[in-house]
């Protein structure tokens, strides 16, 4: 269920969590978003285990997630699934340091939005791929507005 959080948002302002247990990555992601290649600005949440990153996605009601498979708290695939239970409308994206097509397709299967390769990554790169998230989670709500009117 969203936030009760239903003020109008920034279209220009993206609020991203990130969900990584190593500060060299997270320092690499805010660097990353931190470069201005549009007139989308990207605040950035973080936190280091799962449990933390789910309350802070309810509580801040960010607009996507970066999330790493590898947290102290909890072991790949049931990380993704975890997470996609506790907070289905928010778009998560997988940043993982593993390339293999297997693990990806696993990730898209059980709810990952996207799948990005750590190491692949730049900051153009990065910030389509969460405005394409974003993006995609405002059709969708639009469309379920619409198809509430309808009913009614």
């Amino acid at each position: 269920m969203p936030s009760a959080n239903n003020k109008p948002r920034d279209p220009k302002q993206i609020r991203v969590l990130m969900i990584d247990d190593n500060p060299g990555d997270v320092d690499l992601i805010r660097d990353a978003l931190s470069q201005s290649l549009s007139d989308i600005s990207f605040h950035l949440s973080e936190a280091s285990d799962l449990r933390g990153g789910l309350a802070l996605a309810r509580q801040e009601t960010a607009d996507v997630i970066l999330l790493d498979l590898g947290l102290p708290d909890t072991h790949y695939m049931e990380t993704l699934q975890e997470a996609f239970r506790a907070v289905p409308w928010i778009p998560i994206i997988v940043l993982s340091g593993h390339a293999e097509t297997q693990t990806i397709l696993a990730a898209v299967r059980e709810g990952a939005r996207d799948y990005l390769v750590k190491d692949k990554i730049d900051a153009l790169f990065l910030q389509q791929a969460i405005i394409r998230q974003v993006e995609w989670r405002r059709r969708i709500q639009k469309y379920r507005d619409l198809a509430i009117r309808i009913d009614r």
